[in-house]
C-alpha cells in the first residue's frame, strides 16, 4: 500500500480542515478531494460511525470496510465523491451553485491520488492510523476562534453523542464525564465539545507517534505562515510540479473569495461568553493553547 496515495486529514469543524483540503486538493494537480464520508446528515449510514471513540484494538469490520472503500476511491455516496457541490430542491441554486462552480475544476476523476478529510473522526485516530497505512494530518486551531465560529454557523454541540460512550467516558473519568454533561449554555457544550475531541486526539495522536505512523499534527495558526505549507507538502511526498500547483490553487482561491466576500461579521465572543468558555478549558486543564500544542508543529522546526 502506497502512503501517498490517500493522505488523511483530521480536525474538529471549522478549525481549518476544509482551508487545508481545498489548498491540496489543486485543479492543477494528480490529488482529487474526499469530503466528509463520516458526515450523519449527508451521507446514508454514516451516523452509525461519525463520532465513534475507537482504539487500536477495537474491532469494528462495518467501518473498515466503508473507509476502506472510501481511501480507494470506490465510495458511492455523492456527498463524498462530489465534495458538498450537490444542487437541490432542498438547498436551492444559491451558495450551493456557487459552491458547485468554485469546485467544478476539481472533478479529477482521473487522478489517482486522494485527500480524504474529517471532522467526525477525532476519536478514532489512532484506529485508523493502526488499520490503515495511511499518513494523518492533525489540524488543531484556538478554540476560542472555533467557537466564535461554531456559533456563528449555529453548530450542534453533540456532547452527549460523545458523553455515551464507554471509551470516551474511560478516557474521561467520571468527573469531566458528568461536568460535560451538566453544561447549560450553548458555548460551554460546544466548548466541552472541543476539548474531548481535541484531548483524545492528542493523545492517540500520541499513541501512534510512539508505534511510528505518519502523523503530523499542526495548528491552524502556524499553517498560515510563509513557507510552512511547503514543508507539510514536502513531508506529504508532493512533487515539484505539484507544490507549484497548489501555489496556483491558493491564488486562484484568495481571487475568488475575495470578489464574493461580505463585510457582515459572524458572532463574536463578548466577555461573560469568553469568561464561561475559560471555566470549561480550566475544567478540562486545556485553557493554555500554547502549552496544549507545545508537541506541535515539529515539522517546521530545522
Amino acid at each position: 500500500m502506497d502512503a501517498r496515495k490517500v493522505i488523511i486529514i483530521a480536525g474538529s469543524g471549522r478549525s481549518g480542515t476544509s482551508w487545508l483540503h481545498d489548498v491540496l486538493t489543486s485543479p492543477y494537480n494528480d490529488y482529487r478531494q474526499i469530503f466528509e464520508p463520516l458526515h450523519p446528515g449527508q451521507v446514508p449510514g454514516a451516523e452509525q460511525f461519525a463520532g465513534l471513540c475507537l482504539q487500536a484494538e477495537d474491532q469494528n469490520d462495518a467501518l473498515y470496510r466503508y473507509l476502506d472503500a472510501v481511501f480507494r476511491g470506490s465510495a458511492p455516496e455523492a456527498w463524498v465523491r462530489w465534495m458538498h457541490m450537490g444542487i437541490s430542491i432542498e438547498t436551492g441554486f444559491g451558495r450551493k451553485a456557487i459552491q458547485f462552480l468554485y469546485n467544478l475544476p476539481k472533478l479529477k476523476f482521473w487522478a489517482i491520488h486522494r485527500v480524504v478529510k474529517f471532522i467526525q473522526a477525532n476519536l478514532m485516530l489512532e484506529w485508523i492510523g493502526e488499520s490503515f497505512d495511511y499518513p494523518i494530518v492533525f489540524v488543531i486551531r484556538n478554540p476560542y476562534a472555533v467557537i466564535s465560529s461554531q456559533l456563528n454557523m449555529g453548530w450542534d454541540h453533540r456532547v452527549e453523542h460523545y458523553t455515551c460512550q464507554e471509551n470516551v467516558r474511560k478516557m474521561l473519568g467520571e468527573s469531566l464525564t458528568n461536568f460535560s454533561e451538566s453544561l447549560v449554555t450553548i458555548e460551554q457544550k460546544l466548548t466541552a465539545r472541543w476539548c474531548i475531541e481535541n484531548l483524545i486526539a492528542i493523545k492517540q495522536i500520541d499513541s501512534l507517534q510512539r508505534a511510528g505512523k505518519s502523523v503530523i499534527p499542526v495548528t491552524y495558526e502556524n499553517l498560515q505562515e510563509d513557507g510552512n505549507l511547503e514543508l507539510i507538502l514536502r513531508t506529504l511526498g508532493y512533487s515539484d510540479d505539484d507544490v507549484v500547483a497548489v501555489g496556483l490553487n491558493m491564488a486562484r482561491r484568495e481571487r475568488w473569495r475575495s470578489s464574493r466576500r461580505k463585510s457582515t461579521k459572524g458572532i463574536g465572543l463578548n466577555s461573560e461568553r469568553e469568561s464561561r468558555i475559560k471555566i470549561v478549558l480550566d475544567r478540562f486543564s486545556m485553557e493554555s493553547y500554547q502549552e496544549l500544542t507545545d508537541d506541535f508543529d515539529s515539522i517546521f522546526v530545522s
